[in-house]
């Protein structure tokens, strides 16, 4: 879509909004949290509650001019990010599976993706966590550098569905306190060029597999 997929929402309790699908339900979507947040109404709530109103105040809203609205054949689905009991949360509504909410946890499956591009990235995703992340989550810049990686790859082998210029916005420590924000063309520059030495770093493997260097193995610990 030609419209922003992610968007920063509110002012005070601000929560990251992205979504896929058809533009004018994301652009509903966004104002109609955007309109729920001024009201406070997402203020004080648990983790789970606050997915269940996200819930709610996006099906109310597209009900509101579908008589007969049908949740299994909607064609929007969104990712937010917000703050409960001052913890990032991430919450997942798939509007095939009728806008229903998914908490991302830490102890479960804690990333996930969506639109055109998930074919993708879900394999990619689910080799960086068992490369990188096999212990939970990786801290903010972790995630930053996993994102980008893995939109980086889906531009690069489905150059006609997904497209540069890529944007991040995160939730983290920022400021000096828990809050979203867009990455800056500064800090995307930086992402880029970890990924490239990430890149050369596993590109120089190869001369492992050719035989041309010897393998590098951490020392073993000496047996007491």
């Amino acid at each position: 879509m030609s419209e922003r997929k992610v968007e920063i929402v509110g002012t005070l309790n601000r929560l990251i909004v992205a979504g896929t699908g058809y533009v004018g339900h994301h652009q509903r979507f966004v104002e109609a949290i955007r309109d729920a947040n001024a009201k406070k109404e997402f203020d004080n709530k648990s983790e789970i509650e606050t997915a269940k109103h996200l819930a709610r105040v996006g099906v109310n809203d597209f009900a509101s001019t579908i008589p007969a609205f049908n949740t299994a054949n909607f064609q929007y689905s969104a990712l937010v990010a917000y703050k409960a009991n001052n913890k990032p949360c991430l919450c997942e509504l798939v509007g095939s599976t009728g806008f229903q909410p998914e908490v991302k946890r830490i102890d479960d499956l804690w990333f996930t993706s969506m639109g055109s591009g998930q074919s993708i990235t879900d394999p990619f995703l689910a080799l960086f966590k068992t490369i990188f992340w096999t212990d939970g989550p990786p801290d903010v810049k972790g995630g930053i550098f996993t994102a980008y990686w893995a939109l980086k790859h889906a531009c690069d082998v489905n150059p006609g569905g997904i497209n540069i210029p890529i944007k991040i916005a995160a939730l983290g420590q920022h400021n000096g306190r828990l809050e979203p924000w867009m990455l800056s063309d500064d800090e995307l520059s930086e992402t880029q060029d970890l990924v490239q030495a990430a890149t050369e770093h596993f590109t120089s493997f190869r001369d492992v597999l050719l035989g041309k260097i010897e393998s590098t193995k951490p020392p073993t610990a000496p047996i007491q």
